[in-house]
């Protein structure tokens, strides 16, 4: 009874990983060592009862334990000097290279050997990575050393757990504090741009009125240069939509601006009794109103300005 209940805790156990490996006995005459979990998997060492193994894990009724010296392992002589393996050595149940392998042992690696043998073959002590297996029935194991392992697995998964919660709390406030902040850039750029909208609005250029039709307007004599008489000559009262733009070249008050649009670059010369009236203007699509005067041989008329404003 005693033993079912030790092997009982032992196959609860979920396997592979132990804190601390665990020593079983054995409690029968000989016990088989196997190189895979099953029993058809070859034979390649015998224990004795009351034999101690180490137990590093389970898979189903079979235990993992670490290879005992009674396991016999071969590998070829050839490639051993000086107590290390000078390639990749493979580890044989027998002597025969079509023998089932332990697996390799990698170049450089010390050895042991124990016994040499015929045709090239070596007998060396198992490396202490080697694991064979064993049927869990015929093993008893310490009832203390049981409990720690499976204490310290439980351990394990609550500090695990612990730090999972941990970590979600984390992330969550993380989030939320991400949250936080991204709201209040945006509002704090919803903020800027409204700042920078009423700015533009309160800088908006306003409609400009010109000063009324005077003799005393420098424009008189700009007008005249160009052959009109501004208190004679015939005009037509107009008003025109396009872009204002600056005419560098141009020396007369009445040309050193042009109103323009897309298919007609220069609709008309514009001309205001003060320069500062249209600066604010240029490059913008502006509407104007004036009189509208032609002059002899040019293809585009001057408009002595009387209103000016953004075009809507």
């Amino acid at each position: 009874m005693k033993k079912f209940l030790l092997l009982s805790l032992f196959l609860g156990l979920t396997a592979v990983s132990f804190a601390e490996d665990v020593t079983g006995t054995v409690n029968t005459a000989v016990l088989n060592l196997r190189l895979q979990p099953g029993l058809r998997s070859p034979v390649v060492g015998k224990v004795k009862k009351d034999a101690k193994l180490v137990i590093t894990g389970k898979k189903g009724s079979w235990l993992e334990v670490a290879a005992p010296e009674e396991v016999k392992i071969y590998v070829s002589r050839a490639y051993i000097s000086k107590g290390k393996t000078i390639t990749d050595l493979t580890m044989r149940i027998s002597m025969s290279d079509k023998a089932a392998s332990f697996g390799k042992i990698a170049k450089g690696t010390p050895v042991k050997i124990l016994s040499e043998h015929a045709y090239g073959w070596a007998r060396i002590l198992a490396p202490e990575s080697l694991r064979v297996y064993t049927a869990a029935m015929y093993v008893e194991f310490d009832k203390a050393a049981v409990r720690k392992v499976a204490a310290e697995k439980a351990e394990a998964e609550k500090k695990a757990a612990a730090e999972k919660a941990e970590a979600e709390k984390k992330a969550a406030a993380e989030k939320a504090e991400s949250e936080k902040k991204a709201a209040a850039e945006k509002a704090e750029a919803e903020k800027k741009a409204a700042a920078k909208k009423a700015a533009e609005k309160k800088a908006e250029v306003k409609k400009v009125v010109a000063p009324a039709f005077s003799a005393k307007d420098p424009r008189i004599a700009a007008f005249k240069a160009l052959g009109i008489d501004v208190f004679k000559a015939p005009y037509t009262q107009v008003t025109v939509t396009g872009v204002l733009i600056p005419v560098s070249t141009s020396a007369n008050l009445a040309t050193n601006y042009a109103i323009g649009t897309t298919n007609v670059p220069i609709v008309g010369f514009v001309s205001a009794a003060e320069d500062g009236m249209l600066k604010p203007f240029v490059d913008k699509e502006v509407q104007i109103s004036g009189r509208q005067f032609k002059v002899e041989n040019w293809k585009s008329p001057v408009i002595w300005l009387d209103e000016i404003d953004r075009a809507k």
